[in-house]
């Protein structure tokens, strides 16, 4: 805060004004003179304050100017500095005339005392704007140029590298490219050794990114061009004379012939023969030949010298192969393993050796051979060496392989070498897919529609290996005629089939024998489909057609037709009867599942007089029991010949019930008791209750059968349920006149045969019909016997056995016939079969 001046001594004095430097003498005599005196001072103050006000402008006007030229060289929008490359290009000449301009305003706008002194510091400062605004634009120039430069190659080598297929196209772009840097390079005040250097560099970049487009767009064919001989199937040799030394003066040992792909180590050729530049590139190149000839699966001598020295080329192939085995003390149809270093030296050895003269140390073969299995690497040969026209043909003309270091280009080969492996063995597990194709098609007797070739198997395994994988392949094929058979017939044909493929002898006992246990795998192989589901296999082969689920009446004629056949396919096939596929029985299974009452008992009805036989109709009912068992009891039900009484009255008629409506009533029951919760659910009594009622009424007439009283169990709640319903009667109190009918409509009724024990009687039959029915059946039966049908024996005690057929007890077992097979009593009655819908 101000702080307000005090003073201790209060008192006035009088204190003189400061002299502000201008001296009037106040005496009379001088006054004339100190008034001059004074205006010449006063002047000079003046001047002095004009002078400094001059500086003041001058420098105001000096820091506009400044500020204006700071706007036109920074402004980040429109300054100069904010401009790059061309469009910097011209803008200096701009820049400069608007300082100018805006120096001759401001200096107009000065007085004149101030125009010298603003004048001569702009100028200095002018002179520093031009050469800073010059240098920038002379460096955005340059930059602009070199941006062009840049651009311009990149684009002339993307496309040459993309012509990598058209040596014209190619060629071309390169020359361009050459003339731009060496236009470029001379223009911007470059060395010719840094010239060259670029123009090299260009080429060799632009021709590796070119091989990388060969591999990458067809690797393969492009290791055709650029690979060595041994990479393009191997190379052959030129028959010549042994007494020659044309190979030892060419370093090619094995007088390997000229080719369009030359050699790592080829220098030129005499004509005919390859010449390298040392003797261990010529035994590079043979051991590498031999190398190639084993991936190719030729591996015995035999195969390798018929390669190698073919009969068309004029050579004596026999001769030479007894030569080298000779030389080598092996057998010629052994497979020799090239990739040991022992065995490829001992084979190349021979080979020279055999083909006549040479001066090749035992030191210098082994390092050829090592680099031939990829040990070591041998030195590129001198510039020098090679002949001027080497390079013409090189890598079947591709211009830009003679443009890549000798590094790269073996990093090229490699590569390619690689995806032709992985390729290889691509196809190999492809090939071995679609065999293992063909043999499960001749498992089933089938017949592969386009089984590869040999030449695919060679290719996959070899030339060895191929040939015989091929016939094997071949004789598994042939296996199809005798497993399609196989599919035919029955059991015991199937097993003379077998019987008399036995292979006897040694010879080709192994495949022989495989062959054979591929045929026995076969067989059981059908067998086992056959057994899982005969319908399904016969449908298969087309032995009958598929059941058409399309509506009733078609149901019911085509398993009229399939009628005919079931029976024969059991036989043939030593199957149980089926008569529906396990794909048909899940579809009837849903159908009927989701189907109303009535038109359950429609299909049943639709099965039962589709099928033929009474046999055929069991068996359809047992599959449908599978997922259903009301509905099968139900069929059975449907299928016999009388009414059932269901309760006898003493003083009112009896209730019997027709097979009919017997099913009915399980089919209405069943649907019952399955309700949603969302419906008003049928309530039963007491479940102990309905057991111990049923107990007491079946008694032991389902001895040591505890499934079929549960079964039987539940199809009379089933009509218990639809007798109840019928009534309106759901309150879940027992009605034992209603759980009554519904057991002996589920059972068929049960009687105390003899007093010995309860059985079920035939559905529709009497207690008294059904005592006279095994009276009958006993007089017929006691005579096979050797029994007495009035002794002791005609009292016995039954047990139900199957439907309306019954065993003998007799003791703690059963009656038997003298081959010791239980007496069955069947007094099952024949109904006279509905006309068919």
């Amino acid at each position: 805060m101000p702080i307000v001046p005090t003073y201790k001594d209060r008192q006035v004095r009088s204190t003189a004004m400061p002299n502000n430097g201008l001296t009037v003498r106040s005496t009379p005599n001088d006054f004339g003179a100190d008034i001059g005196e004074a205006v010449g001072q006063y002047g000079q103050v003046f001047a002095e304050a004009k002078q400094r006000a001059n500086v003041a402008l001058s420098q105001d006007a000096l820091l506009q100017w400044q500020t204006y030229a700071d706007d036109q060289l920074n402004n980040p929008q429109t300054g100069l500095y904010s401009k790059q490359g061309r469009n910097a290009m011209g803008q200096s000449d701009e820049v400069m005339a608007n300082l100018s301009s805006k120096r001759e305003e401001l200096m107009a706008s000065l007085p004149e005392g101030a125009r010298a002194d603003f004048s001569k510091q702009a100028n200095v400062l002018n002179r520093q704007y031009a050469t800073q605004i010059n240098r920038f634009e002379i460096g955005q120039i340059q930059a602009f140029e070199t941006s062009t430069h840049k651009g311009s190659m990149e684009m002339i080598a993307k496309k040459a590298a993309t012509s990598f297929q058209d040596p014209k196209a190619f060629i071309s772009h390169i020359t361009l490219g050459e003339h731009n840097i060496v236009t470029f390079g001379r223009s911007q005040g470059q060395s010719e050794e840094e010239i060259i250097a670029n123009v090299a560099k260009f080429k060799n970049q632009v021709a590796w990114q070119a091989g990388q487009n060969a591999m990458a767009t067809n690797a393969i064919q492009t290791l055709q061009t650029i690979g060595e001989p041994s990479d393009v199937n191997g190379a052959m040799r030129v028959p010549g004379n042994p007494a020659d030394n044309r190979g030892g003066r060419n370093n090619n040992p094995g007088n390997l012939r000229v080719s369009d792909n030359l050699w790592d180590g080829q220098i030129g050729d005499d004509g005919e023969y390859v010449q390298f530049a040392t003797p261990e590139h010529g035994v590079r190149a043979l051991g590498k030949n031999l190398l190639t000839y084993r991936d190719k699966g030729v591996v015995t001598l035999n195969q390798i010298i018929h390669r190698w020295a073919p009969k068309k080329d004029g050579n004596n192939t026999e001769a030479y192969i007894a030569d080298v085995a000779s030389r080598m003390n092996i057998d010629a149809n052994v497979a020799i393993d090239v990739t040991n270093i022992a065995s490829l030296k001992s084979l190349a050895t021979a080979i020279m050796q055999h083909e006549g003269k040479h001066s090749i140390t035992d030191a210098q073969i082994n390092t050829g051979l090592q680099a031939a299995l990829g040990l070591t690497r041998l030195p590129e040969p001198d510039k020098s060496q090679y002949q001027p026209e080497i390079g013409k043909a090189q890598a079947g003309s591709n211009p830009w392989w003679r443009l890549l270091t000798p590094v790269q280009q073996y990093q090229l080969r490699k590569q390619a070498e690689t995806v032709q492996n992985k390729q290889r063995q691509e196809f190999k597990t492809s090939l071995t897919d679609k065999v293992k194709d063909a043999n499960a098609m001749v498992l089933r007797g089938l017949t592969y529609s386009n089984p590869p070739s040999l030449d695919e198997f060679k290719y996959a395994y070899g030339e060895h290996d191929g040939i015989k994988e091929y016939e094997q392949f071949q004789h598994n094929q042939g296996l199809a005629a005798d497993i399609a058979t196989v599919q035919y017939l029955s059991p015991q044909a199937q097993q003379a089939l077998l019987a008399a493929k036995k292979p006897t002898g040694d010879d080709d006992a192994a495949n022989n024998w495989r062959r054979y246990d591929l045929l026995n795998q076969a067989i059981n192989s059908v067998n086992k489909t056959r057994t899982a589901d005969p319908i399904q296999f016969s449908i298969d082969r087309q032995q009958i057609n598929k059941l058409d689920f399309s509506n009733v009446r078609s149901f019911t004629d085509s398993l009229n037709q399939r009628s005919t056949h079931v029976a024969d396919i059991a036989k043939g096939y030593q199957t149980p009867l089926t008569i529906f596929s396990a794909q048909e029985q899940t579809i009837l299974s849903q159908l009927l599942d989701k189907a109303p009452a009535s038109q359950k008992i429609e299909y049943l009805d639709a099965i039962r007089q589709g099928l033929k036989s009474n046999q055929s109709y069991t068996a359809a009912l047992k599959q449908i029991s599978q997922s259903d068992t009301s509905l099968a009891v139900a069929g059975i039900i449907m299928n016999k010949p009388a009414s059932i009484t269901a309760q006898s009255k003493f003083w009112s008629s009896d209730i019997t019930v027709t097979p009919t409506e017997a099913a009915q009533l399980i089919v209405q029951g069943n649907m019952i008791r399955k309700l949603d919760k969302g419906t008003e659910k049928f309530i039963f009594p007491k479940e102990t209750e309905l057991r111990e009622n049923f107990a007491d009424k079946v008694g032991d007439a389902f001895a040591g059968d505890i499934s079929g009283a549960n079964k039987a169990f539940e199809v009379a709640k089933d009509v218990y349920a639809a007798l109840m319903a019928k009534k309106g009667d759901i309150n879940g109190e027992l009605d034992n006149d209603a759980w009554m009918q519904a057991i002996n409509i589920a059972t068929g009724g049960i009687h105390d045969y003899q007093g010995m024990g309860k059985i079920m009687l035939p559905w529709g039959m009497s207690a008294d019909a059904f005592d006279n029915a095994i009276s009958n059946e006993w007089n017929s039966i006691a005579a096979t016997l050797g029994k007495n049908r009035h002794s002791s024996a005609a009292i016995f005690q039954l047990q139900n056995y199957g439907d309306s057929q019954y065993l003998i007890i007799q003791g703690s077992g059963y009656l038997r016939h003298k081959n010791g097979q239980p007496v069955i009593i069947d007094v099952s009655q024949e109904k006279i079969r509905d006309v068919p819908l």
